[in-house]
């Protein structure tokens, strides 16, 4: 699983400018990596690992292009976001049975 970790951590960096990527980042609250980057990064990981997403509910963990900026200045603010967190770490979890599970509660 590092070597899963390792790669989604490089993934996920494209996407964030001067932010380190550390397996307990959260990739919309933490990362900012939503819309249409949540997807290109949810692409990469398929690519690469032959994950499936299939039963993962897009909208419960990222927003869509058109609200993630101003879901992002929001939270900017101080305003906190209705999204389900998904870390890195879960991320690369996901990638040891090749299927999206939902992370645990909490």
């Amino acid at each position: 699983m590092d070597e899963a970790l390792n790669e989604i951590q490089r993934m996920a960096a494209q996407f964030v400018w001067r932010q380190a990527v550390l397996p307990d980042s959260r990739l919309w609250h933490d990362l900012h990596i939503g819309g249409d980057d949540a997807w290109e990064l949810l692409g990469e990981v398929v690519c690469r690992f032959q994950t499936s997403f299939e039963t993962m509910t897009f909208s419960a963990y990222f927003p869509d292009e058109t609200e993630a900026w101003r879901a992002g200045i929001g939270m900017m603010l101080g305003f906190r976001s209705d999204k389900k967190a998904v870390t890195v770490q879960h991320l690369a979890q996901v990638v040891k049975p090749g299927a999206w599970f939902d992370p645990p509660s909490g």
